[in-house]
Order: structure tokens, then C-alpha cells, then sequence
């Protein structure tokens, strides 16, 4: 089986999400399927994408903006960009194949556009890990007024996100009344 695996920082970055999904891939691996994994890179200069094997996991860089230690408006702009810039460096790269499934790391939510697209073009299910309920949690914490038209742009890219799965893996049972409410 073909797994494309999709999140939006990965090694070198020592967070928890990056170190999870190298292992995720790597279980996998052992588990003789072939992966491609695709992350963002805020570093390729003049190219789409960058290609690392290893040898049944093939790491997809494509270039993004950055995506972290940078203002707000800046972040939500390349954000709202990744789904454009994943679907044109796919559409340069030749040597990706077909994946089997799909499986999507959330947050982000911006990947919803890629997700919904990848899935008709090659037949395949999208699985969501959800780890944290944006923009919810930025209510939650009073970072955001979910009156507020930012709160609304990034719930329209929620729901398209969620629209493309057909299945989502929640982190805690929590989230599953968060789900049923909406």
C-alpha cells in the first residue's frame, strides 16, 4: 500500500507533531507499505519541491512560506497559500505515484483545498489526525471573538478541511461532542 502522509512541519523541528509523524511513517515502513511523506519548506530556493529517500520513505519538501516564528497575518497567508503550493509542486514532480490513502495532520486546517482534490484525482480515502480544534481553541482562550470575520475566515477552512476526510481520528473523547454539535 501507498500512504501519503501530509503535515505541516516535520524533522529537523524537535516538536511533538514532527516526531510523531516520522514515527507514524516509520511504523508504517516496517509494516512493508511504501510512504510519501509531504511537509512544507519555507528553504527551497527556485524549485517546487525536493525529494529525500529513505529507502521506502520518500520525504516530499515543497516550497512554502514560512509557517513559524513570524507575525500573524504573515502565518495566515502562507497558511492559506499551502494547499496551492503543495497541489503545484505535486503537479511538477513526476515520480510521486498513486497513493492508497491519504492521512492528514490538523492543525493546520489549510490543507482542505489539496485534500478534497488529491482524493478525486486518485481514488483514495483521507484520514484526518486531530490533534487541536481550530479556530475553537483560539475562542476557548479568548484569543479570537468567534463574531470576529478572521474567527469565520478560518472556520470556512475547518470545515472544508473536515469536508475532505472520510474519516477523523480525535485525540480525546471531548472532541467527539465538539463534532456532533456542528
Amino acid at each position: 500500500m501507498h500512504l501519503f502522509l501530509l503535515i505541516d512541519d516535520y524533522l529537523p523541528s524537535v516538536k511533538s507533531a514532527p516526531l510523531m509523524f516520522h514515527q507514524l511513517a516509520n511504523e508504517f515502513v516496517q509494516q512493508g507499505h511504501r510512504v510519501t511523506l509531504a511537509t512544507p519548506s519555507a528553504t527551497l530556493q527556485g524549485k517546487h519541491y525536493s525529494i529525500e529517500e529513505n529507502g521506502q520513505l520518500k520525504i516530499f519538501r515543497f516550497r512554502a512560506g514560512a509557517l513559524k516564528n513570524i507575525g500573524f497575518v504573515k502565518r495566515a497567508i502562507h497558511e492559506t497559500l499551502l494547499s496551492y503550493n503543495l497541489l503545484t509542486a505535486i503537479r511538477a514532480a513526476s515520480d510521486l505515484g498513486r497513493p492508497d490513502l491519504i492521512i492528514s495532520y490538523s492543525p493546520t486546517i489549510f490543507f482542505g483545498t489539496a485534500l478534497h482534490i488529491l482524493k478525486h484525482r486518485y481514488h483514495c480515502p483521507v484520514y484526518i489526525i486531530l490533534r487541536d480544534i481550530f479556530p475553537q481553541w483560539c475562542v476557548d482562550q479568548g484569543i479570537l471573538s468567534k463574531y470576529s470575520p478572521v474567527y469565520w475566515y478560518f472556520k470556512f477552512f475547518e470545515r472544508l478541511s473536515y469536508a475532505a476526510a472520510n474519516a477523523i481520528g480525535v485525540e480525546a473523547n471531548g472532541n467527539l461532542s465538539y463534532f456532533s454539535s456542528q
